[in-house]
């Protein structure tokens, strides 16, 4: 039902101007009720992969072809996706099993056959790309491609850097000194001390020597190989 207001009072009317009484009926009907908003559904936490677990490395390194996986085991031993692209035959010593980067020697894992397609091949020079990649672009489908293959679950978020987060967070659990984390795994963005901080054991920090940069998970494909 509408509700109304009356007002009474003068107004200039007629056709001589004179003023006149009127009475003005406004009416209005009420404002529907109003409904209580819907609660707003707040979209799912979305965790961001830092690293691969044990199982889902093995998995990776299990399904992917020689050539593919000589890029995984370098990824995953602490090389940026940066520094892999420009890894030639000549920086890979079998005998140590090592990898030289400008600014480090990385550890492979003992035996080296965990990089089965490269020792298998024959290159031709020693100038010749380690890991058959033009650029990161490359590298990061061939690490997508590789973790699909897999069947890793969101196989979408398994990125190179992804892959090289790995090794830094298996350093960390071990208690390593941030200071020393450059000498495995190269120079870090302040994100990744940020990120690692709540893995890092309390107390008293082992020395260097002490500390195993090489996954187990490479450990077992280099022994299965």
């Amino acid at each position: 039902m509408a509700n109304a207001v009356v007002l009474a009072g003068w107004m200039l009317g007629g056709a001589d101007g004179f003023p006149v009484q009127a009475t003005v009926r406004l009416a209005w009907e009420p404002a529907p009720e109003m409904q209580p908003m819907a609660p707003r559904q707040l979209p799912d936490v979305v965790t961001i992969r830092h690293e691969l677990s044990g199982d889902d490395t093995a998995a990776l390194l299990h399904a992917a072809a020689p050539p593919v996986r000589d890029l995984l085991v370098t990824l995953l031993s602490g090389v940026t996706d940066a520094e892999a692209t420009g890894l030639r035959w000549r920086d890979l010593e079998l005998a140590a099993p090592t990898l030289r980067l400008p600014d480090r020697t990385v550890s492979l894992p003992r035996p080296a056959r965990a990089m089965s397609h490269a020792i298998a091949a024959d290159p031709a020079g020693a100038d010749t790309r380690l890991v058959g990649c033009r650029d990161a672009v490359d590298i990061e489908a061939n690490v997508i491609r590789a973790a699909h293959d897999a069947g890793l679950v969101r196989s979408g978020e398994v990125a190179a850097a992804v892959l090289h987060r790995t090794p830094v967070a298996k350093l960390v659990r071990q208690g390593a000194r941030f200071g020393d984390l450059s000498r495995w795994v190269g120079s870090l963005p302040r994100e990744a001390f940020d990120a690692c901080g709540a893995l890092a054991p309390d107390g008293a920090k082992p020395p260097a020597e002490r500390i195993d940069p090489v996954l187990l998970a490479l450990r077992r494909c280099a022994a299965a190989a």
